[in-house]
């Protein structure tokens, strides 16, 4: 495939941090949301998932306590 790509002065920095982050993803899903005004990108916005069930309700200890009760009725 044969192609040419130009990119506007103001827009290389946007560019590279792209590619920067693509590169340290390397694997996975990679979203993230261009804001563009008159063809100049504005803002960029990469978004991270995290899997909140196992990185915040995972298991870290099990503690076993043995418990005896007596019961006493006196009358």
């Amino acid at each position: 495939m044969d192609y040419s790509l130009d990119i506007i002065e103001h827009n290389k920095q946007a560019h590279i941090d792209i590619e920067s982050d693509v590169k340290l993803k390397a694997d996975g899903l990679f979203t993230f949301t261009l804001r563009v005004h008159d063809g100049k990108i504005t803002d960029y916005n990469l978004m991270d998932y995290i899997d909140a069930k196992q990185k915040y309700l995972s298991l870290k200890r099990v503690v076993t306590e043995e418990l005896a009760f007596t019961h006493y009725h006196h009358k």
